[in-house]
């Protein structure tokens, strides 16, 4: 994906530099992993806003809630409440921002050594920090506790779904939550420093975890990302992914992205107005690293 600014400035005609700027947060706190991918349990969180029937859906922004979902219930009955531009991928196939029958099927061929009985699920429109590192992600660390998770596989979807992610990455990492998340913005990853990211550059917002329609390339990217970014060390890490979501390595999918979000620009702007008033992170980096221990 190109970076979230430069994506910014080809929907709106505002040049990159006049693109409002991003935090600098400090480098986070990670806790390492001591074991084998193969005998990990592993956690999955999606911030697409997924809920199973009878559950009640995801507000549309700066909902601190999260639903869990038993991982018994078909990917088929589910719906995502999440209204961004980019959900076309996820409309056709919910396994490319919701991996858990991917990741269930690396799991039984051994990769994993166990999946989550359930998985986390939020609407990632949030830009409540405080409420979200200080209320939210110690209510998730706890559910992924009670379930014997060893490490979180996060999963964001939208551009605001990407920060809000990175920052619960942190605050999971803080409180002795083993993460890892992927990203398709260099950008967003180099400013929010969340603590073991896989950067899919050559995938489409929206659909981080491979191709449509085809669990092989999902399977693969998943085990590329667990194979590439360091569980066992305590700094922070950012690894570029070298898959490419068109097998011919094209990126027909960019145009096709932007054109969403051109025909659907509405939402976009209807979303930053909550956004734009909600808490304001530039400028108190420090100090909300401090209050949120991350």
């Amino acid at each position: 994906m190109i970076d979230f600014r430069e994506m910014g400035s080809a929907l709106s005609g505002i040049p990159v530099e006049n693109m409002p700027p991003y935090p600098d947060l400090p480098e986070p706190q990670l806790t390492a992993v001591h074991k084998p991918v193969d005998e990990l349990t592993v956690g999955l969180i999606a911030s697409l806003g997924a809920h199973a029937p009878g559950q009640p859906s995801l507000g549309r922004t700066n909902d601190l809630s999260f639903r869990t979902i038993d991982r018994s219930i078909p990917t088929s009955e589910l719906a995502f409440d999440h209204v961004t531009p980019a959900r076309f991928w996820a409309d056709i196939d919910m396994n490319v921002a919701f991996p858990r029958d991917r990741m269930a099927e690396l799991e039984a061929e051994g990769f994993i050594g166990a999946l989550a009985p359930t998985a986390i699920s939020f609407l990632g429109s949030i830009s409540l920090w405080d409420r979200l590192a200080t209320e939210m992600a110690p209510a998730i660390k706890d559910a992924l506790d009670a379930e014997g998770v060893e490490l979180a596989l996060l999963v964001p979807f939208c551009p605001q779904c990407h920060q809000a992610t990175m920052v619960l990455a942190r605050a999971l990492e803080a409180r002795g939550m083993p993460t890892l998340m992927f990203s398709v913005f260099r950008d967003l990853a180099d400013s929010y420093k969340p603590p073991r990211t896989a950067f899919v550059e050559n995938y489409p917002l929206g659909a981080p975890c491979g191709r449509v329609n085809d669990p092989e390339h999902q399977r693969a990217t998943i085990r590329a990302a667990f194979d590439a970014v360091p569980l066992d060390i305590e700094s922070r890490q950012l690894v570029g992914m070298d898959m490419q979501y068109q097998e011919d390595g094209g990126r027909d999918w960019l145009e096709t992205t932007l054109q969403h979000y051109r025909d659907r620009f509405d939402v976009v702007i209807e979303n930053g107005v909550t956004h734009n008033t909600s808490e304001p992170l530039i400028g108190r980096e420090e100090e909300f690293s401090i209050t949120c221990a991350c």
